[in-house]
């Protein structure tokens, strides 16, 4: 097992005992002050500026990605057309 996955594994189960001992109070507490935190005008702005952060990624991630499409659909019909034109020639010499 990886190390990725046993760092994840300790710290659910340290968040399990711990939100256990916790109680309900403790995790009503912790969702209100959340809830608080969401609504704040700091919170919208870099909220915004994420979410405008993650689409611009999605964007350039299509447009690289069209990009190695294009590249790799010219590179085989170029390799496509020059068996063509060695069959041609071959065939015309012989």
């Amino acid at each position: 097992m990886g190390a990725f996955k046993r760092g994840a594994m300790v710290g659910f189960a340290a968040g399990y005992v711990l939100g256990s001992k916790a109680g309900r109070e403790r995790y009503e507490q912790i969702r209100r002050n959340w809830q608080k935190i969401q609504s704040t005008a700091g919170y919208q702005k870099l909220a915004g500026k994420a979410e405008a952060a993650v689409g611009l990624g999605i964007e350039r991630g299509k447009l690289m990605m069209l990009d190695g499409v294009e590249k790799a659909t010219g590179a085989a019909k170029d390799k496509i057309r020059g068996r063509t034109r060695a069959s041609h020639l071959r065939s015309t010499f012989n």
